[in-house]
C-alpha cells in the first residue's frame, strides 16, 4: 500500500479499491501483515524503505470494503518490485534496528532523555486531545472509524 507509515504508528484505513481489497482477504487469510512505502513526490517511484503492518482490527462492510486499523512493526529495504493482481509486490530484507543507548551511556543521560521524552509525549497529548475535540465540534459529534482509531491510540 503506498503510504508513509513509522513503527509502531497506529494507522485505520477504509479499503475500496479492489486491487488492495484482495491484499487485505490474503493477508487476513495468512500472516496478517503487508508492507507499506511511500512514493517519491517527484518521479512516483516507490521509496526505499518500508514498513510492515500487522492488521489489529478488519471489519468488512456490506459492499466489500474494509476498515481496518494497522501497527507499523519491522522496516524493510526493498530490494526488486513487481506487480500482482494490480498492487505491488516487493523483494525485502528487513532492517536490524540498533539498540539505541549502547550499554556504555551514563546512567544519568538516559534518564534525562527518558524525562524529556516523556515531557514531550504530555505536550502531544494535550495538542491530540484539543484536535480530537475540534474534529468532534466539526462532525456534530459523528465519529468516524478514523476518529475512533485516533482515540483509542491516543
Amino acid at each position: 500500500v503506498m503510504d508513509v507509515v513509522l513503527p509502531f504508528q497506529r494507522l485505520a484505513l477504509n479499503i475500496f479499491e479492489p486491487r488492495y481489497r484482495l491484499l487485505i482477504r490474503r493477508a487476513m487469510a495468512g500472516s496478517r501483515t503487508f508492507g507499506m512505502i511511500g512514493l517519491s513526490g517527484r518521479s512516483g517511484d516507490i521509496l526505499g524503505i518500508g514498513v510492515e503492518v500487522k492488521i489489529e482490527e478488519c471489519q468488512c462492510m456490506p459492499d466489500g470494503r474494509f476498515h481496518i486499523e494497522v501497527v507499523g512493526g519491522r522496516r524493510f529495504k526493498v530490494l526488486g518490485q513487481e506487480e500482482q493482481d494490480g498492487y505491488r509486490l516487493a523483494q525485502a530484507k528487513y532492517i536490524r534496528d540498533e539498540k539505541e543507548y549502547p550499554d556504555t551511556m551514563d546512567q544519568g543521560r538516559r534518564t534525562d532523555d527518558v524525562k524529556n521524552l516523556f515531557a514531550l509525549a504530555q505536550q502531544i497529548e494535550g495538542k491530540l486531545e484539543t484536535f480530537l475535540g475540534r474534529i468532534g465540534q466539526h462532525s456534530g459529534r459523528q465519529h468516524s472509524a478514523v476518529l475512533n482509531a485516533l482515540k483509542r491510540s491516543a
